[in-house]
């Protein structure tokens, strides 16, 4: 299963940048092809309103957020061990339960966890993959 990095760097978040970022996103989705989704966040400065509210309405968009709950299978999202760390670790647990309680969705803090989630989600997404498909024969 592809795994789809996206890093914050540490600089400013400016509206050229965001817009590459989500159509570079759209793109993906528009492909139609199950995958991972990895977001860094560990060097996230604090986005702007206007930036929150763009990322917020593109999710909301009729068709690429139909598009993304039903082709971003897993979910892992690195924070910092920090009062910010802390804040985004709870929202993505809130946002999860709501959302996607069905689906493998992890907060970590190393490299060494994510791959570790990520390794153990993907397989567990396969094995339940494979499982549908031995359903549908029978």
């Amino acid at each position: 299963m592809p795994v789809m990095f996206l890093q914050a760097a540490d600089a400013e978040i400016t509206e050229e940048a965001l817009n590459k970022a989500l159509a570079s996103m759209a793109t993906v989705l528009r492909e139609k092809v199950d995958f991972a989704l990895c977001y860094d966040l560990r060097m996230l400065r604090t986005p702007s309103m206007s930036n929150s509210s763009k990322i917020i309405n593109w999710m909301n968009d009729d068709e690429l957020g139909p598009l993304l709950s039903q082709h971003a299978l897993i979910t892992c999202v690195m924070v910092t061990r920090s009062w910010a760390g802390m804040a985004i670790s709870t929202c993505t647990s809130v946002i999860q339960k709501l959302c996607s309680a069905s689906k493998p969705v992890a907060v970590v803090y190393t490299d060494e966890e994510r791959d570790d989630f990520l390794r153990e989600a993907i397989r567990k997404v396969k094995v339940a993959a494979e499982g549908a498909q031995e359903e549908t024969k029978e």
